[in-house]
């Protein structure tokens, strides 16, 4: 794939990559805050009849993370998440170890890609460190270009 520095590219190289991976930096330091909070489950009224389903409201800080996520195209739906075989990524054990930059993109995508169960699985990505795990990913590769090195080519998938 050749380099792309269009700003607004799907592609996850060059600018674009070295932009979204300091994003993910920003969002590492908030999530690691002992006080964060990703959100709360709303009241529902109690009901006689219907369903009742609570609704989970996003923190502040989730919230912009879900729409940095959305803006910055850390979301592409171009990717069939459920075609990933996850267990090639994760080489022993730790999914988000050895993760490029295309398979933190991947992860992001599986988990807030899906117009239906995208909150249930941010919750759980939260929940399970998953999430915490792909921000200081991303931290580190923001950390490479910080230091004036390029983000290696084999990195950057």
């Amino acid at each position: 794939m050749a380099k792309n520095t269009n700003l607004n590219s799907y592609y996850h190289e060059g600018e674009a990559t070295r932009r979204q991976m300091r994003g993910l930096a920003y969002f590492a330091d908030k999530f690691a805050d002992a006080d964060f909070e990703l959100g709360h489950f709303q009241e529902t009224p109690v009901k006689s009849q219907g369903p009742r389903k609570p609704i989970f409201i996003l923190s502040d800080v989730a919230n912009n993370f879900v729409t940095y996520c959305i803006n910055e195209k850390l979301v592409d739906l171009r990717i069939d998440t459920d075609g990933i075989n996850w267990g090639k990524i994760a080489m022993g054990g730790n999914i988000t170890a050895n993760a490029s930059p295309h398979n933190l993109i991947t992860m992001l995508t599986h988990i807030l890609g899906d117009a239906v169960h995208w909150q249930c699985r941010l919750i759980k990505a939260f929940q399970s460190g998953l999430l915490q795990g792909i921000l200081d990913r991303g931290a580190v590769f923001a950390n490479l270009d910080v230091a004036g090195e390029p983000l290696p080519l084999e990195l950057a998938d």
